[in-house]
């Protein structure tokens, strides 16, 4: 989770959620460790997201011990260490609100905003989710 809300589109993120849940996923939430937002620990539990207990500085870490297979957020370095792993990393900023940032997010990541349908083939996808990611997203 970002620092602050100012990013942060609520309705997107509870329709991720739900995206998730349908194709029955385990969901982990890691606040930023300086994280100063309205979200509560409520609308995780009404939407049955585990919250991770450890919540130091490294996101690293908890994707090191968690294995995911995605892990979304807000245009952050989180995202760029997940894509690393190959993990795939969902971008929930929408692309128009991407100015200067100097990783490409878009050739790296999957962008909630506009598109779903490779995130909903990625998530069917049982043999190998982030190769299929890769062809659909790295165009050479």
């Amino acid at each position: 989770m970002d620092a602050e809300d100012r990013y942060m589109n609520f309705e997107d993120l509870s329709n991720l959620i739900d995206s998730f849940k349908k194709y029955k996923y385990s969901l982990i939430v890691k606040f930023h460790p300086s994280y100063t937002g309205i979200l509560d620990k409520k609308f995780f539990k009404d939407k049955e997201v585990r919250i991770a207990e450890y919540q130091g500085a490294s996101a690293l870490k908890l994707m090191l011990e968690e294995k995911p297979i995605f892990v979304c957020g807000w245009s952050s370095t989180t995202l760029c260490e997940a894509f690393r792993l190959k993990i795939i990393p969902i971008c929930l900023t929408r692309k128009v609100d991407l100015v200067y940032i100097p990783y490409n997010f878009e050739q790296k990541s999957i962008f909630w905003d506009n598109e779903k349908t490779l995130l909903e083939n990625c998530m069917t996808d049982s043999e190998d989710p982030f190769t299929l990611f890769q062809k659909e997203k790295i165009k050479f």
